[in-house]
């Protein structure tokens, strides 16, 4: 739940009984709304390997609404929370992106120009890549992939914001243990969880990172 501004401030663990989705109702929604489920499925590639990233970095909007894309994407989520109910090892993979992007989409409700969650966390994903070139020694050419398929389902996607700007909800982030810490890629189905990170690295790659 967020509160005052910040994403996901309060919150506890239920499991629910069952998720029913209708793809039907999806093709109805407003394009910024069904594109910003997009990002889960970039995000779960990049987390399940080079082959699977590589294949969706080709993908056309329409791609990501098949069923069965959708039904792969539930079902590693699943997988991920059922080996990590309480979200204390593995499962913490899934924030790839997060981190920033969080911090972006609160100080985008903040300034009552809000992203859709979806477009924070692909910003947040850009971020994060390149963090992770920087502290994990990813590749440079999968930003480069990932930016290039970004721009094509998210034209125009930017935030004008200061570094300076994005701390304080930053410095919120649950995740954040004696320090800034974030879930990065050393290559596409290899993250690492907790990765300390400095404001002093952040602003090395915040210019550059920022916008698609």
């Amino acid at each position: 739940m967020d509160l005052e501004h910040v994403k996901n401030a309060v919150g506890s663990v239920h499991h629910p009984e069952a998720v029913f989705i209708d793809t039907r109702w999806i093709r109805t929604q407003d394009p910024r709304a069904r594109r910003s489920g997009i990002a889960e499925i970039i995000k779960h590639a990049l987390l399940q390997g080079e082959e699977l990233f590589a294949q969706v970095a080709t993908w056309n909007e329409n791609d990501f609404y098949q069923e069965d894309i959708l039904l792969q994407g539930l079902q590693f989520k699943l997988h991920c929370v059922m080996h990590d109910p309480q979200d204390t090892g593995a499962r913490q993979m899934l924030n790839f992106g997060h981190s920033m992007g969080h911090a972006l989409e609160s100080l985008s409700m903040a300034r009552g120009q809000e992203l859709w969650h979806g477009e924070a966390v692909m910003l947040g994903m850009l971020l994060e890549l390149a963090l992770s070139e920087q502290l994990l020694q990813l590749p440079v050419g999968y930003r480069e992939q990932y930016i290039t398929l970004a721009r094509r389902l998210f034209p125009g996607l930017h935030l004008q914001a200061g570094l300076e700007e994005i701390l304080p909800y930053l410095q919120n982030d649950k995740k954040n243990q004696g320090g800034l810490r974030m879930s990065l890629l050393s290559a596409p189905g290899q993250c690492k969880s907790g990765v300390e990170v400095s404001i002093q690295q952040l602003e090395t790659i915040w210019h550059d990172a920022i916008n698609l």
